[in-house]
């Protein structure tokens, strides 16, 4: 018999991983990221390596992608009360003036992705943008990469569930899900890097969609459980958890 005070251990597992992420590698992720600024302040390096010393960072490079996940992040922090000392405007500026011509359309749903969760009136232009670039995505001889094109899938599904962008966008979304799709496996339930698809170089062709990263799957996996969110599609339900499992 159990009594009122039992715990499942599944929820105390759960409740003590949340409390050391929260108490100790959140405070450790939101020192670094105020260390990693570049650009003047525009935006967020590449990579942070040790430097000469051992207060010192040294940064290389810039990374648009990077800056946009962490500003993700950090939008879902702020949720919790915890924030970093960051010149988020800046940062907000530079991607939102990048994203629209940027050649990886996936990073510009990452972009498309905060301002929606920032409720940013951008996101509207952003999102015309994107559907501008329609034809191109969906073209028969397009090979998404499973990875960046969840991104894309994300940020779609989570402007659908918002209302930026209206029916196009509503479209748009069940389309970039439905290409996606065909990356996973029938058999493993894993997604490939790519879909099967002819190409010039057939080993590069049988490798991409033979193999997987594991952000090959979690991205997806993501992107998929935004769209049923969105939309209640059970399929999209399905194939996340599937993957997930």
């Amino acid at each position: 018999m159990s009594t009122v005070t039992d715990v499942d251990p599944t929820i105390r597992r759960e409740s003590a991983l949340q409390r050391l992420t929260g108490e100790r590698f959140v405070p450790i992720a939101l020192r670094g990221l105020e260390r990693s600024v570049t650009d003047d302040g525009a935006w967020l390096c590449f990579k942070a390596l040790p430097g000469a010393r051992p207060d010192q960072l040294a940064l290389e490079g810039r990374s648009e992608r990077y800056t946009a996940m962490s500003l993700i992040g950090l939008a879902a922090q702020a949720a919790h009360g915890r924030s970093a000392d960051l010149p988020h405007a800046r940062l907000l500026d530079s991607l939102c003036r990048w994203a629209p011509s940027t050649f990886e359309l996936g990073d510009a749903g990452l972009v498309l992705w905060l301002l929606v969760a920032q409720k940013d009136p951008r996101a509207e232009d952003l999102a015309k943008a994107i559907l501008a670039r329609r034809d191109e995505v969906l073209r028969s001889t397009y090979v998404p990469a499973s990875m960046e094109f969840a991104y894309l899938l994300i940020g779609v599904a989570e402007a659908e569930r918002f209302g930026v962008g209206g029916n196009a966008m509503r479209e748009f979304a069940d389309a970039v899900a439905e290409r996606l799709a065909r990356n996973q496996h029938p058999r493993t339930q894993l997604f490939a890097f790519a879909a099967r698809a002819r190409r010039r170089n057939v080993l590069r062709g049988r490798a991409d969609y033979r193999l997987g990263s594991f952000a090959s799957q979690v991205y997806p996996t993501i992107g998929f459980a935004f769209h049923a969110r969105a939309t209640g599609d059970p399929r999209s339900a399905r194939i996340a958890r599937t993957c997930a499992d």
